[in-house]
């Protein structure tokens, strides 16, 4: 049970871990056919019913069993796997529409993102496993209930009907039940194959890196606003950046409206602009 329990929650990281163990074996690993003298890599023992019917769960055991140097790293990852000590999973960002920076992520390749997180590490790309996933109900963004139709409780008995009495299905509105959320979920996944703590450990230091700053520069301005009194000789310019990091720009335009948080004097007498004081902010006067 205990076995059954952790390969259960460690599921995906298995998966590549088996993967990663044929694939080790697959240039030395022969396996017999019907044909004498005639052996197949695993990759072509769908080519022979026999060969392809020898593939079992217990072809780790054949791997384990070898004594070929050639299978040693493939036998080394066995014994791990064996032993439950799988792949690390490192991360995992699940991806909402709303959220710029998540559509960002979501619109890069795997083989992006692993280089993005990479980028200035002395860790190698066999170190990393990004997965971008998409779980779902069996109909993607859909919804499964709108394929379905319905009869109520009082017409159970109708079922046994002859076809021409038997009672009519609907559809039920959407708006009669709740639902949460959307029907698919995105998210993206990143794994480490390295064994080693600390390379673990750096590896989730540089995936949080990589997402802090995709979310620093695809964050839209949190407050913009030129204003100015019509008809004074003075006009005020206010721009607030989103943080106190990232420069404001100076966009003027050539009409520029009265704002209600200004006054005819140009002073601010709105309490939110007064607050934006915290934030970066440039006011260019003109006489």
């Amino acid at each position: 049970m205990r076995s059954y329990l952790n390969i259960s929650v460690c599921s995906q990281a298995a998966n590549y871990m088996i993967c990663d163990i044929l694939l080790l074996s697959e240039p030395f690993l022969l396996l017999n056919t019907d044909n004498e003298g005639q052996r197949l890599p695993i990759s072509r023992a769908m080519l022979d019913p026999s060969c392809y019917l020898g593939l079992r769960d217990s072809i780790v055991d054949i791997i384990l069993s070898s004594d070929k140097d050639e299978l040693r790293p493939a036998r080394e990852l066995a014994r791990k796997f064996q032993a439950h000590e799988f792949y690390k999973k490192i991360g995992n960002t699940i991806v909402i529409s709303a959220q710029r920076w998540h559509e960002a992520l979501w619109q890069m390749s795997e083989s992006e993102i692993e280089k993005a997180i990479l980028e200035g590490s002395d860790l190698e790309a066999d170190d990393v496993i990004v997965e971008k996933r998409k779980i779902h109900h069996g109909q993607k963004e859909k919804n499964p209930v709108d394929d379905c139709r319905f009869i109520t409780k009082r017409m159970r008995g109708s079922l046994l009907n002859e076809p021409e009495d038997l009672p009519v299905a609907i559809q039920i509105d959407p708006s009669s039940y709740v639902v949460h959320g959307s029907f698919q979920q995105k998210s993206v996944r990143v794994y480490c194959r390295s064994f080693d703590a600390t390379k673990r450990k750096k590896l989730k230091k540089m995936y949080g890196k990589f997402l802090r700053g995709l979310e620093t520069t695809t964050k839209p301005l949190m407050f913009e606003e030129v204003a100015s009194s019509p008809g004074s000789p003075r006009t005020q310019s206010y721009i607030v950046s989103q943080s106190p990091t990232i420069p404001s720009s100076l966009n003027e335009p050539s009409d520029v409206t009265r704002s209600p948080h200004i006054d005819d004097d140009g002073q601010v007498k709105s309490p939110l602009l007064k607050r934006t004081r915290i934030y970066d902010r440039l006011v260019k006067t003109k006489m």
